[in-house]
């Protein structure tokens, strides 16, 4: 399995997940699309996915690497 698949597995199964946050209250949605403070939620939900996604790409290939350096002994 490569690198792609393993993000493409990745992602598909965080998204299995999003349902379940479009079920907020109401007011809870007036409150962010109200003041604004919807786009920071979504900004900061952004990053944090970026960042789990660039460790997990990070430690693939340091595996990789690990596995092939191994594989020459």
């Amino acid at each position: 399995m490569n690198t792609f698949h393993k993000i493409f597995a990745l992602c598909a199964l965080l998204c299995i997940g999003i349902p379940a946050f479009a079920q907020f209250e109401e007011r809870m949605n007036d409150v962010f699309y109200s003041t604004g403070k919807i786009k920071v939620v979504i900004a900061v939900a952004a990053v944090i996915l970026l960042g789990i996604l660039a460790y997990v790409w990070r430690l693939d290939r340091k595996v990789s690497r690990i596995e092939k350096s191994l594989r020459k002994k």
